[in-house]
């Protein structure tokens, strides 16, 4: 992944609502890619973080049902009631934004 892309994943709504931590950015690459499955060392590269945070940070993302674990392989639920709130949340972060920007 680009420069820009982890640029603009760590600097979209979500994260500027939620903070800039590692969670949140590993959620937003995710919601970002539903339909991949990605091993601990992809997703650290990806967000820019070491292999130990992501290790840490993705322990209650599957426990609370947001992300699936298969082997090495993590990837979201999208049949998760969080996956699809959290969608929904973006989605309406960006309209919020989209409409600021607008009126400025």
């Amino acid at each position: 992944m680009s420069g820009r892309m982890k640029e603009y994943l760590m600097n979209a709504p979500f994260c500027q609502i939620l903070g800039k931590r590692a969670r949140t950015g590993i959620i937003m690459f995710f919601l970002a890619h539903p339909d991949f499955e990605y091993k601990q060392f992809e997703i650290a590269k990806n967000v820019g973080l070491t292999r130990q945070t992501v290790a840490s940070e993705l322990k209650p993302l599957v426990r609370f049902g947001l992300l699936k674990k298969n082997d090495d392989m993590y990837s979201v639920d999208t049949e998760s009631v969080i996956y699809i709130r959290l969608v929904e949340f973006n989605r309406q972060l960006v309209k919020h934004e989209v409409q600021v920007k607008q009126e400025a």
